[in-house]
C-alpha cells in the first residue's frame, strides 16, 4: 500500500483526476498524508502492543500471558478493522504492482488471513483455554508489523528507509516466522473442541 506517484516531483504531466475535482497534485498529497497517518497509526499501535507484552512478561512473568488477550483485545480489534482499509487501498490501485503475486494473493496475505483468525477468535474466544495461546501469536504479529509499517511510512514519503530498519524488516522473519507458524497453528487446535 505504498502509492506509485509520478516520477517528476512537479506533477506537471499529471492529468486532472477523473473521479475527483481537485488536481492530481493535491490528490497525491492528500493520499500521501493519509497513508503516512495510516502507517504511523498502525505502526505505533503495534509498538504499544509489543511494549505491553514485553512489560507484562517482565513484571508478571509467564503467568501474564494468560491476560494478554483480555488486556489488549479492545485495541487489537480496532487495529484489525482499521487494517481492512488495505482492501480499499488495493482496489483503488494504491498498492504498487508486483509481478510475483496477484492482487488477490496480496489482499489475502495482508488482510484476509488475519481477518480469518479474528473471525475464529470472535466465534470461540470465550471458550479457549488456556488463554496464553493468544500471546505468542500477537507477539509475532507485533514483531513483524512494527518494522513493516515504519518501512511503509518511509516509502510513502519517497525516502530511503534507514539501513537498520530495512535489515530489521527483512530479517525479523528468522525469529518471527517459526514462532508464528507454531502460534497460529496452536490456535485452531485449541478451538477444535469448541467448534
Amino acid at each position: 500500500f505504498v502509492p506509485q506517484f509520478p516520477a517528476s516531483a512537479s506533477f506537471q504531466s499529471c492529468q486532472p483526476c477523473q473521479l475527483a475535482t481537485m488536481p492530481c497534485e493535491l490528490e497525491n498529497l492528500a493520499l500521501r498524508i493519509w497513508l503516512c497517518l495510516y502507517n504511523q497509526m498502525l505502526g505505533l499501535s503495534w509498538l504499544y502492543v509489543l511494549f505491553q507484552i514485553v512489560q507484562n512478561l517482565f513484571v508478571g512473568g509467564l503467568e501474564s500471558m494468560n491476560q494478554t488477550w483480555d488486556d489488549l483485545q479492545w485495541l487489537l480489534w480496532r487495529m484489525q478493522l482499521f487494517n481492512m482499509c488495505d482492501v480499499l487501498h488495493a482496489l483503488a490501485g494504491v498498492w504498487p504492482v508486483e509481478a510475483e503475486l496477484s492482487l488477490l494473493q496480496r489482499i489475502w496475505c495482508k488482510c484476509g488471513h488475519r481477518a480469518e483468525i479474528f473471525v475464529t477468535i470472535f466465534l470461540v474466544s470465550n471458550n479457549i483455554r488456556p488463554r496464553w495461546i493468544f500471546t505468542p501469536m500477537i507477539l509475532t504479529w507485533a514483531i513483524a508489523d512494527v518494522s513493516r509499517y515504519q518501512l511503509y511510512f518511509f516509502r510513502t514519503l519517497q525516502k530511503t528507509p534507514p539501513a537498520w530498519l530495512r535489515w530489521l524488516r527483512y530479517s525479523d522473519f528468522i525469529v518471527q516466522w517459526p514462532l508464528n507458524v507454531i502460534a497460529e497453528g496452536t490456535l485452531p487446535l485449541s478451538c477444535a473442541s469448541t467448534i
